[in-house]
């Protein structure tokens, strides 16, 4: 039961329920790098519940 809850704690729709979102650029990969963003990208946002099409305003490095 312990590993069931711990898998279940990894689940992408889990980790979506509890409010973080999945970008994706254009191609369908996933972005994990503001850097790999330009201008005028499109990306979409997926949610728990459906996604947003969006577009890049523009992008900001991670703090150091």
């Amino acid at each position: 039961q312990n590993a069931e809850s711990l898998l279940q704690s990894y689940n992408p729709r889990a980790v979506l329920e509890r409010g973080y979102a999945i970008a994706l650029a254009a191609d369908g990969s996933v972005l994990t790098d503001a850097a790999n963003a330009t201008q005028g990208d499109k990306v979409r946002v997926q949610l728990a519940k459906g996604a947003l099409d969006t577009q890049v305003e523009s992008t900001h490095e991670a703090p150091k």
